[in-house]
């Protein structure tokens, strides 16, 4: 379950950077890091249940 939501996310935040490379690259890391928190949050939930 957690490895299908990494992999997923994973994913989302290649498309992320790939989609945002051509804009400035303060917008492509912020994406990159808030991706990051999303995916720590959803390990975090899924350690709860």
């Amino acid at each position: 379950m957690i490895f299908a939501i990494a992999k997923i996310m994973s994913n989302f935040q290649l498309l992320l950077v790939k989609s945002h490379k051509s804009i400035n690259t303060s917008h492509t890391l912020f994406l990159y890091y808030s991706t990051k928190i999303m995916y720590v949050i959803i390990i975090i939930f899924a350690e709860r249940r």
